[in-house]
């Protein structure tokens, strides 16, 4: 007796049930509300660009010198000039629209010095180094996928010192690597091109001011002071798009 009053419950719901879905079914209205129901659910998963990205640099650069000083009374060579070198670096970084961030290590291959002490290019050694910036860009628009940008940096550079020849500084054939740590900026303007949807190419001119060098100490404690290195550079890299 209970299982067929059950089964007559359940009968009758089944039947109220059919009926109304065979009316909301009959009904246009809605047949056309269903789309509008569908666009009010969210999306659960939306994909987005995080905007990091690496980058890897080399440049061609002209090094300045603007003076030089000897410590302790030694006999201070000429200005003197430095040979062209490169730099090569890499860095990461963040994009997001029209604005760019990324913290860059560069190292600046070993660019040749040469002054005059007592006779023409007596006087010789080699600075080489490390510069790691902090640098913001400003992209100044898109047209067929070339971007041209400015940009500026701030950091800090480590150079050194090798093989120091100078009959100014006694028993300066054994003297030791110079290393010094200095305050480093840039200024950059230039433009990349989209190569594909992840990797774009980067051309442009930099100017960076590295800071200063010193020898090492000889048996008399003499060094000589390399002040206000800068570079004029021209520069060539590759971006990529992590996301």
């Amino acid at each position: 007796m209970g299982r067929t009053k059950t089964l007559a419950i359940a009968g009758v719901f089944t039947g109220v049930l059919a009926g109304t879905i065979s009316a909301q079914a009959a009904d246009p209205s809605m047949l056309l509300a269903a789309p509008e129901l569908f666009k009010r659910i969210p999306a659960v998963v939306e994909e987005f660009g995080t905007g990091w990205y690496l980058r890897g640099d080399i440049g061609y650069r002209q090094t300045n010198l603007g003076s030089t000083s000897t410590t302790n009374g030694g006999s201070n060579p000429s200005r003197g000039e430095l040979d062209d070198a490169f730099s090569m670096g890499l860095g990461v970084g963040l994009k997001s629209g029209w604005f760019r961030a990324d913290i860059t290590a560069d190292y600046m291959t070993k660019a040749n010095y040469r002054g005059t002490t007592f006779t023409a290019d007596d006087t010789r050694t080699s600075i080489e180094g490390v510069v790691a910036l902090a640098n913001v860009y400003f992209d100044l628009g898109t047209w067929s996928g070339l971007t041209p940008y400015v940009g500026v940096g701030v950091g800090a550079s480590n150079l050194w010192t090798k093989g120091l020849v100078s009959p100014g500084l006694p028993a300066n054939t054994n003297m030791s690597t110079g290393t010094k740590w200095g305050m480093a900026w840039a200024a950059m303007a230039g433009a990349s091109y989209q190569l594909s949807a992840r990797m774009l190419i980067d051309g442009g001119y930099r100017y960076i001011h590295m800071g200063e060098a010193s020898t090492g100490e000889d048996i008399m404690g003499n060094q000589i002071q390399f002040k206000d290195l800068t570079a004029h550079e021209l520069r060539i890299g590759v971006r990529y798009l992590i996301d």
